[in-house]
């Protein structure tokens, strides 16, 4: 069973042994944020939180957003300046021929 954003994070910092009031403060947000995140209680999460929390718990940030069912602004960016050459990429994947 895959785990979800909020399951992802709490295994983490308690594998690290950090409170959820410390891994707070050193993510500069809420513990209540925080506690609803772990229990998946929270509506949004801005990109920048979720790359601090993923440099906090030495997790893959890009990783987070996937699970979160969003792609990083970068990508989306690249996408934009040419949704052709990913639309050619992704049909090479889907077909195994990458």
């Amino acid at each position: 069973m895959s785990s979800t954003f909020g399951e992802i994070i709490r295994n983490k910092r308690l594998k690290m042994k950090i409170g959820l009031r410390q891994f707070a403060k050193i993510v500069k947000l809420s513990p209540t944020f925080i506690s609803k995140i772990e229990n998946n209680h929270y509506k949004t999460i801005k990109e920048i939180n979720v790359k601090l929390i993923a440099k906090t718990l030495g997790i893959n940030h890009i990783y987070l957003m996937l699970k979160l069912g969003k792609l990083p602004e970068k990508y989306k960016r690249r996408i934009m300046q040419d949704p052709l050459e990913i639309k050619l990429f992704l049909e090479k994947l889907y077909c195994n021929e990458i």
